[in-house]
């Protein structure tokens, strides 16, 4: 069996979720709470640490000190912002992500991880006409480069890792908004007719009543192993 590409280690409450979003985009992470049980002579291409507090730091910094070799990215996910300034100076090479985050955005910073290490995890889709760029937020429709705002084209990814069938609002206002967003589905309404405007007729998104908004194209294909499915909000 081939060494996991991706070591998740914590106890945080979310690092099931985690750990489950990851397996259901094809990236079969292992889980290790205990260091001294990782795979003898493994070598993680990403470490994504999820840590209960900021206590823990000593512990992962010993735990990724003993691998045979360093990964080429870490992701650490602190529960507090107070808590920033001690990982990053245990370890100053680590990304750090900002909560609430989407598991979907923590995806997308692992596939461009493993990019970086060799392994093919393409950046660029295609719906049709519409290129979606995860590395840069871009995206051009029939070559023409769209100006999306940040909600914007987290709403179009959603949806074109989707595309084809319907998605309700709810299910999207927790996969593209934070999780501590209060407000009424209405909001998708409003940002699908803003996706409508800017990207013209290369795309179709329907809003099918009773049942959700859907990504439709002409063709639809998408490169490389594809995308895996939407996710949820880490609080």
């Amino acid at each position: 069996m081939a060494t996991p590409l991706v070591f998740v280690t914590g106890a945080g409450p979310s690092t099931g979720t985690i750990v489950g979003g990851l397996r259901k985009a094809g990236m079969a992470p292992l889980h290790l709470t205990d260091p001294a049980r990782y795979p003898p002579g493994a070598a993680p291409s990403v470490v994504i640490v999820d840590p209960a507090d900021v206590s823990e730091v000593d512990a992962v910094k010993r735990w990724t000190d003993s691998l045979p070799s360093a990964p080429s990215s870490m992701l650490v996910l602190p529960r507090k912002p107070a808590g920033a300034a001690t990982w990053r100076a245990f370890l100053p090479a680590a990304t750090l992500m900002r909560r609430p985050f989407s598991l979907d955005e923590l995806e997308a910073k692992a596939r461009a991880a493993l990019r970086r290490a060799g392994h093919h995890y393409p950046a660029v889709h295609h719906v049709g006409a519409i290129e979606i760029n995860d590395d840069t937020a871009t995206v051009h429709v029939a070559h023409r480069l769209v100006s999306l705002s940040p909600t914007e084209f987290r709403l179009l990814r959603f949806l074109a890792r989707h595309s084809g069938r319907p998605i309700p609002k709810e299910e999207i206002i927790a996969n593209v908004w934070p999780y501590d967003h209060v407000g009424s589905p209405a909001i998708v309404d409003n940002y699908v007719n803003y996706l409508r405007r800017k990207l013209g007729d290369a795309t179709l998104i329907r809003t099918e009543r009773g049942r959700g908004v859907r990504l439709d194209a002409a063709t639809d294909t998408v490169r490389g192993d594809g995308e895996p499915p939407g996710s949820v909000t880490v609080p």
